[in-house]
Order: structure tokens, then sequence, then C-alpha cells
């Protein structure tokens, strides 16, 4: 008389239940709908970053990723403008020189916004050509506009015709800051024959120290009729 095992219908039941499971397509959700879902994003691109003011500037939105709705940007001088096309180039200039930080603000869709910013360096940069007599003095403003990094100053003058070793044209430059004080002076720097050049220059840290305010660059005539001077002032930032 043949056995009968116990439970034999349970058993083929509960291997055919993990069988189905175990099998590719078997479960009621695969978990999706298989669309690959697209990050928004972009990169800025400029034409230039550094240069001396008036500057301009060229501003695109490059490898745009997702649906883009409109975006805004914000130059950094008080000026602000919104567009729609994500292709289109944008065009600001900076008339005075300064650090900027140009900031653009996208908006993607489903109320998605990505903000990104680039920073702009437009520098100063000023030249004057001017004559002085014995015992005359001329001065200038150096503009000094928050975060700018470094102050270089060079004059160069014609030194005339050496008599007893010395020369009978001299002009001396000299550096005040802003409170009035003589930060520094060319009268220690031996000039050479022909074409004189003598400069002064002005760090980071004397610039913050000082708040970032304007200084003063004086030149005095010390010998000579009519000493033709240049004198050129850069700030950068």
């Amino acid at each position: 008389m043949a056995r009968r095992l116990p439970f034999a219908p349970a058993m083929i039941l509960v291997i055919c239940i993990l069988a189905s499971s175990a099998m590719p397509g078997c479960t009621d959700d695969d978990g999706g709908s298989g669309e690959e879902t697209v990050e928004p994003g972009f990169i800025i691109q400029s034409n230039r970053t550094k240069g001396l003011a008036p500057m301009s500037v060229s501003l695109v939105l490059v490898n745009v990723t997702g649906q883009l709705e409109a975006f805004r940007w914000e130059f950094g001088d008080d000026v602000a403008e919104s567009f729609t096309n994500p292709s289109e180039e944008v065009t600001h200039t900076y008339s005075r020189a300064g650090r900027y930080a140009a900031t653009v603000e996208v908006e993607f869709e489903g109320s998605q916004f990505i903000k990104r910013s680039v920073i702009i360096h437009a520098s100063y940069r000023r030249t004057v050509i001017s004559t002085l007599s014995i015992t005359e003095e001329e001065s200038y403003y150096v503009p000094i506009e928050d975060a700018a990094s470094d102050v270089r100053l060079e004059l160069s003058y014609q030194g005339g015709q050496e008599v007893g070793g010395i020369y009978q044209n001299g002009i001396d430059m000299y550096l005040y800051l802003p409170n009035g004080s003589l930060y520094g002076s060319t009268e220690e720097q031996i000039p050479t024959s022909g074409d004189h050049v003598k400069t002064l220059s002005v760090p980071y840290q004397y610039l913050a120290a000082a708040l970032f305010e304007d200084w003063e660059c004086t030149f005095k005539a010390k010998s000579g009729l009519s000493v033709e001077y240049d004198y050129t002032c850069e700030v950068d930032y």
C-alpha cells in the first residue's frame, strides 16, 4: 500500500509562488514608467572676466539641461535684467572700476530655481602728461573702490643735463593715506640717466586697513624749468 505525503498540495503551491516571484516581469509593479529624469542645470560662459573700466562683458548660458522658463541677471552694480530665451547672449558694461559678482537666477519647469555667479574684475588706469617747474606741485586722487587689491603708481620724466653728479631736472612723487598722513615717496629712489622712472605701490592690506577710501598722489618739482612728466595710476580688483 502506497504511503501518502502529508500536505503535498500546499508545498507545491509555495514552490510555485517562490518561482513566480523570482521570474522577471512577474511582479505587479515594475517601479516606474521607464522615463529618465533630467536634472536641470547650466554653465555660465563669459567672453572676459578681467579688463579696464569701462568694460563690456558678454554672458550666455550654455549646456542647459531641463526645461528653462526664464532667467534674471543681477550684474552687481545695481543693474538687473530678465530674459526668457536660454540661448540669448547678454551684454553689460561696467562703467566704474571694481570687483562685481554677476549673478543669474534661472527658473526651470516645476518652479525649480538655480542661482550661480561669475566674478568680474574691472580695473582702473589713468595716465596724465603734465609739466612742472621748480617749487611747483600737482596732486591727483587715486580712486579706491571696495575690494581693490593692488595700486601701482609710475612717474617718468627726462633727467636733463648732469652737473657735478646731479641731474638738473627732478620730480618726486608723494602718496598720502586717506587720513592725510604720508604713506611713501620716491625721494630715496636713485634715478638713472635719460628717462627716469620712479614707482610706488600699495598692497591689499593697506587698502583694506584704510577702509578702501581714496588716496592722494602729489608731485613736487625739485629743480629745473618746465620738466615734463608722465604719471600712470593703476588699481587692480
